[in-house]
């Protein structure tokens, strides 16, 4: 079976074999890959979206293809790439064509080639997130001045806040005709299906669960070991993680909990001393650290930067409560580790997040806009060591159940075979 995949980075082989620093995003598609390509009747062709004017080509675990993005932005259309895809298409002649995210321009190209080429019906999407979706919840929370404010990176770049929601916006277009040009759906939530199939009303939806990057497998979150009264976010970079409403919640928290502590990974954000360091700052950290200082929270919030998977894990197991406060989500990655560790949760219940986390039994969900309950089940979970380690198990055992690696494995290979049939 010959199975071409388009995603948006190199797995770390190829990235080896290109010479380039690894990315730590996409670790679910890089276990994914790695038993894919152990598969001795599967021959797998990757690509992926490398530098502007430049694309790239070899062998490593799989044949790969990196090709040229059009002014090096994902989101521009680009005609071209349409045909070096037909071209591609024609000379692999794949039985499986499976494309992982829809918001981005490329990804719609594929799906173009692959009519022209008649191998529409071999063309399997997974869903990531949904931009055309997310745009409309991207500034919750935010007041119009915040929204509207601009840095000196901003206007170089020409991307302040409202800037990124109109390309979600434009971006999410483009995932509307890349729905709509298929007929296979991966998916993992009913927030997804629902949204794909108000798209695509024909297609066939596949549930297909969501495999955690290999560390995670083997560590368990210990309450004795941890941090007491510490708090741990995935990142504070842009507004859909909520990163606005942690740091709102958070004088709720010390008021109980004088000592609590509150890391986030993702964004540098403690040492802006240099001039490139303002340079590079955009108006969603810039308002983050201004709340910081408006709510007197400097001593009780640490930045650890961005982290790789061993890094990840150890802020993992150190904090004593994780807390995903997004504004929207599918299936957040951070959410499904932190439970895989068996660590305490807070989550915000939006998108798919209700399909992951059975409230009272596997941690706390709340609404979203209401970060006194952020606050609230925080200090409950601090409050209560016993609740604390039942969560833990309870999540534990679930997210075995959602992320386990055969299972999942068994399940794609099962979708290949349904759409060849």
């Amino acid at each position: 079976m010959k199975v071409l995949w388009l995603c948006n980075i190199p797995t770390p082989d190829i990235s080896e074999k290109l010479g380039i620093e690894p990315s730590n995003g996409g670790g679910w598609i890089v276990s994914l890959y790695n038993m894919l390509v152990k598969k001795s009747d599967i021959e797998l062709f990757y690509i992926f979206p490398f530098r502007a004017g430049k694309a790239a080509s070899g062998k490593a675990k799989a044949e790969f293809f990196g090709f040229s993005l059009l002014k090096g932005k994902p989101t521009k259309y680009n005609l071209r790439l349409e045909k070096i895809f037909e071209d591609y298409l024609l000379k692999i002649k794949p039985d499986i064509i499976h494309i992982f995210g829809t918001e981005f321009a490329h990804q719609l190209s594929l799906t173009k080639a692959a009519k022209k080429v008649d191998m529409a019906d071999k063309v399997v999407v997974s869903i990531q997130g949904l931009c055309s979706y997310a745009q409309r919840h991207y500034t919750q929370g935010l007041d119009k001045k915040t929204i509207n404010s601009w840095t000196f990176r901003d206007f170089l770049r020409k991307d302040n806040i409202k800037n990124q929601q109109i390309s979600f916006k434009k971006r999410g277009e483009f995932e509307k005709q890349t729905i709509s040009n298929v007929k296979h759906i991966a998916g993992r939530t009913t927030w997804d299906k629902a949204c794909t199939i108000q798209i695509n009303k024909d297609l066939k939806y596949h549930h297909i669960g969501e495999t955690l990057r290999s560390g995670f497998y083997n560590k368990s979150w210990d309450i004795k070991k941890c941090k007491k009264h510490s708090i741990f976010i995935s990142t504070a970079e842009y507004p859909i993680k909520g990163a606005h409403y942690m740091i709102n919640a958070l004088p709720l928290i010390i008021e109980k909990y004088p000592e609590t502590h509150l890391y986030i990974a993702g964004v540098k954000l403690d040492n802006l001393n240099s001039f490139k360091s303002k340079f590079r700052l955009s108006s969603y950290p810039k308002y983050i650290l201004k709340l910081i200082e408006e709510k007197v929270l400097n001593r009780n919030i640490t930045f650890l930067g961005p982290l790789d998977e061993d890094k990840m894990i150890e802020a993992f197991l150190n904090a004593n409560v994780f807390a995903s406060p997004s504004v929207i989500e599918n299936s957040p990655n951070s959410l499904g580790e932190a439970m895989k560790l068996g660590l305490p949760l807070v989550a915000s219940d939006v998108g798919g997040v209700s399909d992951m986390v059975n409230h009272k039994v596997d941690g706390f969900i709340y609404n979203s806009t209401a970060e006194y309950m952020l606050a609230y089940f925080i200090c409950e979970i601090f409050g209560d060591d016993n609740l604390a380690i039942e969560f833990s198990k309870n999540a534990k055992q679930h997210a075995e159940s959602t992320h386990d690696i055969d299972k999942n494995f068994n399940d794609v290979l099962k979708l290949y075979s349904d759409i060849i049939k």
